[in-house]
């Protein structure tokens, strides 16, 4: 066969359409598995077995038309003799065409083979010994790796289990731990404190009198004393700045826990005074009928003033400064119709209330109630104290009311620290006298508890109740637990200052000195 006479598809398809039906199926399967380029190529060589096994004669008789153009009568009628040859020939035919099929058929079915067995190749690459050595010891690497992260990870969170167990234990047991009685730290200083106050500032003790002041520190070391003259001393502090004020006089001096920072002098006599930590002072003066409201600076100028009366705005019960000096809360005392209501009113001294009538920028007025105490816990928030319960007030600029609690039973004492807000009132209810209830700047009740001690004083520290009388002293924790109660036999219990859980400087009338519950 000439290798360069072109193969006729057309006629090739021609004859393949002369095949049996089921080998039909079989090569419509075979080409619709493979790509049309390998039905190609299985097509040629079929072409080529055909065309190589069929007799020269035969392939000589073999159609060879152009297409569109009619065959020759002659070519049609074939004589008698001449047609058993030809049938042979087109058997012949038939029979090459299928062993080409069949080549073909099995061309594809090997091809598949070989590119399967391609992708299994390539898909599992082969390494030599050492390489596979190589790969086995980093997996030993990475597993040993792994375990001894887990190992660390295990151990440190079982180191961190039993630190949270233990700060747990210490945190319930030091929640309820109680004690009976105490030890003497300090012996007693034998001094005369019957014409001196003292007051706790920080972790520092000042004593104040009619003719001065001075600071110690927890030891009794002196750090500074001032001198002035009083008639009725009282004090205000503000987390460690301080002013001491002459209740009905004219003189008001400023101090630090470094010293005295500034002074100021009054017009009229003081009814109370209020210091922020930088030192600025707010005052209620009072001349007749008239009451005045004064802000100063540490050096005694005049910073805003302006004038009450009963009728507007009322007269003021109590003043108090934020922490920077910004904010000024007064609660004033109105008669409408001879039922009493307050007002409580908030003064902003920054640009926020310059365009506000004696800087006043906002007040809430307290119906049928009297509250005769306000308190800035922080920058921000208020407490105002009121004869049927508190609320408290909250924000930077333009105060907003946060939370209240109201009280059906007459309160009797009240108390605070920066955190909680508590009361005390007569229980009828059951066996105790009395009832003290604490709660959260929320208003979220904290505790309840019936108690029978007589008090004299109450007040809240850091973390505790503190009350006492002339002989005897009792502390509750802020959970509820009552810590101590017990008899003081040093003198005659004048004031109790705490500076710990447990840790307490007694003032008697024999003295001062240290000592520590056990």
């Amino acid at each position: 066969m000439d290798e360069n006479k072109e193969i006729d598809f057309e006629k090739l398809q021609k004859a393949l359409e002369e095949v049996p039906e089921v080998h039909k199926e079989e090569s419509k399967k075979a080409q619709e598995e493979v790509p049309e380029e390998l039905q190609r190529e299985a097509l040629e060589k079929a072409a080529e077995e055909l065309q190589r096994e069929m007799p020269e004669e035969a392939a000589k008789k073999l159609p060879e038309e152009e297409p569109g153009e009619k065959k020759n009568a002659e070519n049609k009628e074939l004589d008698h003799e001449g047609w058993g040859e030809q049938e042979s020939e087109e058997n012949t035919i038939e029979n090459t065409v299928l062993n080409a099929l069949s080549a073909a058929t099995i061309f594809v079915h090997n091809e598949k083979k070989r590119r399967k067995s391609s992708f299994e190749t390539k898909s599992e690459p082969s390494f030599s010994g050492r390489t596979k050595a190589v790969i086995s010891s980093l997996s030993e690497y990475k597993e040993r790796l792994w375990a001894c992260r887990k190992k660390k990870w295990f151990r440190a969170a079982a180191v961190a289990i039993a630190v949270l167990v233990f700060l747990l234990s210490v945190t319930q047991v030091e929640k309820y731990w109680t004690y009976d009685s105490y030890t003497m730290e300090t012996t007693l200083t034998e001094e005369d404190t019957t014409t001196a106050t003292y007051s706790r500032i920080g972790d520092k003790v000042l004593k104040y009198g009619l003719d001065g002041a001075s600071l110690s520190d927890s030891n009794g070391k002196e750090l500074w004393n001032s001198s002035y003259t009083m008639n009725a001393p009282a004090v205000n502090n503000c987390d460690g700045t301080f002013v001491i004020y002459d209740t009905q006089g004219t003189s008001m001096n400023v101090y630090q826990e470094s010293g005295k920072i500034g002074s100021v002098s009054t017009d009229m006599p003081i009814v109370k005074a209020k210091v922020a930590k930088q030192g600025v002072v707010a005052a209620i003066l009072e001349s007749g009928e008239n009451t005045w409201i004064q802000y100063y600076d540490k050096e005694g100028s005049s910073i805003a003033s302006f004038k009450t009366t009963l009728d507007s705005p009322g007269y003021p019960l109590d003043l108090t400064l934020s922490e920077d000096g910004l904010l000024m809360s007064v609660s004033y005392l109105q008669m409408k119709q001879g039922i009493p209501e307050t007002q409580i009113a908030f003064y902003n001294w920054s640009s926020i209330g310059q365009n506000q009538m004696d800087n006043m920028v906002n007040s809430y007025t307290l119906k049928n109630t009297i509250a005769p105490q306000v308190e800035y816990l922080s920058r921000t928030e208020c407490l105002a104290f009121r004869d049927d319960g508190f609320t408290v007030y909250e924000g930077q600029q333009i105060p907003k009311q946060e939370a209240e609690v109201n009280e059906k039973k007459e309160i009797i004492s009240a108390f605070y620290n920066s955190s909680h807000v508590g009361y005390v009132v007569h229980n009828d209810d059951s066996g105790k006298a009395f009832t003290m209830k604490v709660y959260n700047l929320k208003g979220k009740e904290i505790f309840t508890k019936d108690f029978d001690f007589e008090y004299d004083s109450i007040s809240m520290g850091d973390n505790q109740v503190l009350m006492y009388n002339n002989k005897q002293m009792c502390t509750y924790s802020l959970s509820g637990v009552k810590k101590f109660e017990g008899d003081i036999k040093k003198g005659i219990l004048n004031n109790v200052l705490p500076f710990s859980s447990n840790r307490y400087m007694l003032v008697t009338d024999s003295g001062t000195c240290f000592i520590k519950l056990r």
